[in-house]
């Protein structure tokens, strides 16, 4: 086949909110791909903001409201079958796969495109976006496992993903032609239809898509990219200085969602209740994030609730107050959070899980636990607090890995690759 003649590459980006990690990754790489020349365009519904973003457009307020009508039966069926928070808008997931609330394909933009890039879509893409993109090349970054299951975010223990779903778990099932095998059915349709090549984030998340049996093409895998100039070392002392935190401690960091099932939020207060009352007095725990009632309400562990930040320069800030920062995730599609603090060189105590085995070399750059192992958190912990001398060693190491190989640049050259070979540009 003859190769079309160089030209710039337009690529659209459709992601639901450019908040929370895959709204902050797709940013990153919308960031990324501009800085190397790609008229790059990335839209969105919310959060907004500092994102140089498009919002949705052809929004359809009737949709809207049979969406939220439905979200809250969900959560009404939710408190009575007790369905496990993971799967998502049980009730809504049909109707996702047949009515979404915007209409795509009337924007000149995403029209125009040489790429479309999907990333966290659930209520702005339905079935009828597919059957549109036949012609079109679509690439789809994995930020969770929603696009290769029959409905949930992340399947746990459950792998019927790999063969079709039925029976599920989360919905508390016994009926193989279910919920979400009608939701796995709608998507193999759909999916059968384009050409879409996926990319994983991490081994962890790109093995579980290679297995999975709607995701019968290309599965790559990229990592994330973050913004080096934002998040790097600073001034520990200094940092602590301005907002009155003492050094005498060592100051351990969680930020994430405590009541999510994946983020581990759990295993990290199991493993703080259970150190001595000598060793909580050794330690300070800092909260970045939303304040969740009864969250590490520790006795004898003195914790500072920082509050929640979107500006990433107060985020980097934060980062650099810790000694240690504390992953304890389920599971992870990949762990921006911890890369970043890496980044910032603040050493990560993580679970093996997402990107972590990846990037951390237990006691050379961080610390590694199997996730949902509180004992085996504790043991790391105690081992920083013996070891203080040698944190701010592991936390250069972690930072000179991530500046070297976590860039921008680095993940917007892999995704431009793959967008030239599929547009046959040399």
């Amino acid at each position: 086949m003859k190769k079309k003649e160089k030209k710039g590459l337009k690529v659209v980006h459709i992601c639901y909110s450019t908040s929370g990690g895959a709204g902050i990754a797709a940013n990153n790489l919308h960031k990324g791909l501009k800085a190397l020349g790609v008229n790059s365009i990335i839209f969105a519904a919310e959060d907004l903001k500092n994102t140089n973003s498009n919002k949705f457009t052809g929004f359809n307020t009737t949709l809207n409201k049979l969406n939220r009508l439905e979200f809250n039966t969900y959560k009404g069926m939710q408190k009575i079958i007790s369905i496990n928070k993971t799967f998502p808008k049980v009730l809504g997931i049909p109707l996702k796969g047949v009515l979404a609330e915007y209409d795509f394909w009337n924007n000149k933009n995403v029209q125009e495109a040489d790429i479309i890039n999907l990333h966290w879509i659930l209520e702005a893409i339905d079935v009828s976006f597919f059957e549109k993109a036949k012609s079109k090349p679509l690439v789809w970054t994995l930020h969770d496992m929603l696009p290769f299951t029959g409905g949930c975010h992340y399947s746990w223990d459950c792998e019927k993903y790999a063969e079709q779903c039925g029976k599920c778990p989360q919905i508390k099932s016994n009926i193989e032609r279910d919920l979400s095998r009608f939701i796995y059915n709608k998507k193999n349709q759909a999916y059968n239809q384009c050409n879409i090549t996926t990319v994983g984030t991490s081994k962890w998340i790109t093995n579980k898509a290679k297995k999975s049996s709607l995701l019968k093409k290309t599965v790559l895998q990229i990592p994330y990219g973050i913004d080096t100039n934002i998040f790097k070392p600073q001034n520990k002392e200094a940092s602590r200085k301005k907002y009155n935190i003492p050094s005498k401690n060592i100051w351990i960091m969680f930020c994430a969602n405590y009541n999510a099932p994946t983020k581990g939020g759990i295993y990290l207060q199991k493993a703080l209740e259970s150190l001595t009352d000598s060793e909580k007095n050794k330690l300070g725990l800092l909260i970045l994030g939303d304040e969740q009632k009864g969250m590490f309400d520790i006795a004898g562990i003195k914790t500072i609730r920082l509050g929640k930040f979107t500006d990433p320069t107060e985020i980097s800030e934060r980062y650099n107050l810790a000694d240690i920062f504390i992953f304890p995730s389920v599971q992870e599609s990949f762990g921006l959070v911890a890369i970043e603090a890496m980044a910032c060189g603040t050493p990560v105590i993580g679970a093996n899980v997402g990107i972590i085995p990846e990037v951390i070399k237990d006691k050379i750059n961080g610390l590694i636990f199997e996730t949902k192992d509180s004992d085996q958190l504790k043991e790391k912990i105690l081992w920083a607090l013996k070891n203080k001398d040698k944190l701010k060693q592991m936390g250069k190491k972690a930072s000179t890995l991530v500046r070297k190989k976590y860039t921008l640049k680095n993940q917007a050259k892999g995704y431009l690759k793959v967008y030239k070979k599929l547009n046959n540009l040399s």
